[in-house]
């Protein structure tokens, strides 16, 4: 597994790898999450997926709608960011309604 926590571009550091990893996480940490300019950039997905046969996890910051278009884009992992009511970190607030949640994510990407 490789953590790409704060890579540019994913796919250049991967491409002269001698072992390619089993899981790559495309992260955007907690310090970037509050600049709107550091967004997970999602068409890496698609690139690592053209090029490699591994699994793809994407965290940081993730919303309901990030959610959904990192598996649009062919990611096979998201990792949720669970934050408080007033923490400014951006995530799913601790009082969502998670079973529901969770169900409308995965049936609106057909799981």
């Amino acid at each position: 597994m490789i953590d790409m926590l704060g890579v540019e571009n994913p796919l250049r550091k991967m491409l002269p790898m001698q072992t390619k990893p089993d899981v790559v996480v495309i992260h955007k940490g907690r310090d970037e999450e509050s600049n709107k300019r550091n967004i997970i950039r999602y068409k890496d997905i698609a690139k690592i997926r053209s090029k490699f046969d591994n699994l793809i996890s994407v965290a940081g910051g993730l919303e309901y709608d990030g959610v959904r278009k990192a598996y649009f884009n062919g990611a096979d992992i998201a990792i949720l960011n669970v934050v408080a009511s007033n923490d400014p970190n951006v995530g799913l607030r601790e009082n969502a309604n998670f079973r529901q949640l969770i169900h409308e994510i995965l049936d609106e990407v057909g799981h």
